[in-house]
């Protein structure tokens, strides 16, 4: 299983990237965690989904899909993983919006939960109801990846 095989590699620095986003006192963070895309294998790349509060709690991408930014070590800059990490940052209002309108980054985050292959680094009283309705809700990859 993915989270057992590869979570193990980034583990560390993973818990201490969450640690610093935690310090956040105007974007407190609800929800992290780690997924494998079903459509991606096992390719070794890191997708972090971070679900935050704060003062924009109603913005929403101007394009159909979640925001992500993309960090690779470089030989002048290590960012701590050998693998490129995949930054999906969003709010609670935003990841519902996505999920009900199937954009592709909620799809796939959605799929990877249907095949656990997922891990939750961490998660408050509003990151778990976040983490319930990613559960609760259908995507059509995950439906097409089990016939």
């Amino acid at each position: 299983m993915w989270k057992t095989k590869q979570l193990p590699k980034f583990k560390k620095q993973l818990d201490s990237l969450i640690k610093e986003h935690r310090k956040m006192e105007d974007e407190p963070l609800h929800l992290a965690m780690v997924y494998n895309p079903v459509d991606k294998g096992d390719a070794g790349e890191i997708y972090l989904l971070e679900v935050i509060g704060g003062h924009e709690l109603h913005s929403l991408s101007p394009d159909p899909d979640l925001y992500f930014s993309t960090y690779r070590s470089t030989p002048d800059y290590d960012i701590g993983f050998k693998f490129p990490l995949h930054l999906i940052l969003t709010n609670e209002f935003e990841l519902q919006m996505a999920i009900e309108d199937s954009w592709p980054r909620a799809e796939e985050m959605v799929a990877a939960i249907k095949n656990e292959s997922f891990h939750v680094l961490f998660k408050d009283e509003i990151g778990e109801e976040i983490l319930a309705k990613l559960k609760e809700s259908k995507s059509r990859k995950s439906m097409v990846a089990h016939g």
